[in-house]
């Protein structure tokens, strides 16, 4: 899956990918992290 999403980086400048499979997550260019904070809210962290 991950190939082919890199793949597809030939053909388009932007390509979101949501995982919850901690193999996948970081091994792109740009990879935030979605997560809820102990008030219930969402944060943005950038991983890279």
């Amino acid at each position: 899956m991950i190939q082919m999403l890199r793949s597809l980086g030939e053909r388009f400048p932007q390509i979101i990918a949501i995982s919850h499979i901690s193999d996948v997550q970081g091994q792109f260019d740009n990879t935030f992290l979605v997560a809820e904070d102990d008030m219930g809210n969402s944060r943005v962290e950038s991983l890279t």
